[in-house]
């Protein structure tokens, strides 16, 4: 019986005891620079294109050989020509693309150094305000016992 006792007296004694103060300290999340390459320019060497018919072909290969050229034809076929057309219009389209999330990438990293920057600030601002509740309410307890 007087272990029972005993045992409850301790027990009850432990929820008794001062609850400590627990300190939370953060840090600011550090930015992290963007290092995105330059854009290189692009600048293609100029073609030239020369038509060729069943009525000129022997024109066209006289004036190669005049430029001292090799008299040497690529050709393509109208089909294949608008294929090649067709081709490069898919190709500045994928440029233009990739240029909007490079764009994108840029805008919602500005965006984030921003919300981190404010965030930062919030931060010490709360740190101040806090450290001076504290030091308020300690110099008020003081008070109370002059």
């Amino acid at each position: 019986m007087w272990l029972i006792l005993i045992i409850l007296g301790i027990s009850i004694s432990a929820c008794g005891s001062s609850v400590k103060k627990l300190d939370i300290l953060t840090t600011p999340v550090e930015k992290v620079p963007l290092q995105l390459p330059p854009i290189t320019e692009l600048n293609l060497d100029s073609v030239e294109w020369i038509l060729v018919t069943e009525n000129n072909i022997e024109e066209v290969f006289k004036e190669l050989e005049k430029k001292k050229s090799d008299p040497v034809v690529f050709g393509v076929s109208d089909a294949g020509y608008e294929s090649l057309s067709l081709n490069l219009a898919k190709i500045r389209q994928l440029v233009e693309q990739q240029k909007a999330i490079i764009i994108a990438y840029q805008q919602y990293y500005v965006n984030q150094n921003e919300n981190i920057d404010k965030s930062h600030q919030e931060h010490k601002n709360k740190k101040k305000e806090i450290e001076n509740s504290q030091k308020n309410s300690t110099s008020d307890w003081w008070e109370v016992w002059k």
